[in-house]
């Protein structure tokens, strides 16, 4: 435990503190939009994935029909 001895440096350790946890909070925004764009599929990745399951749908109820 840190021992203080005048309210000046209460101060600067808490803008040190303050301007840490700024960062933390924008670097944890950054890591999310990384996730999240590399996550979600482009247009053409989910044009690709639609018509897939249109076809297996198709060929599902066929199977069932048989």
């Amino acid at each position: 435990m840190k021992v203080y001895e005048s309210l000046q440096e209460i101060e600067e350790d808490l803008k040190i503190y303050d301007l840490e946890r700024k960062i933390a909070e924008e670097e944890a925004k950054n890591m999310g939009y990384a996730i999240q764009k590399g996550v979600v599929p482009n247009s053409i990745t989910k044009s690709i994935l639609r018509m897939a399951s249109k076809y297996g749908l198709m060929l599902l109820v066929k199977k069932i029909l048989r």
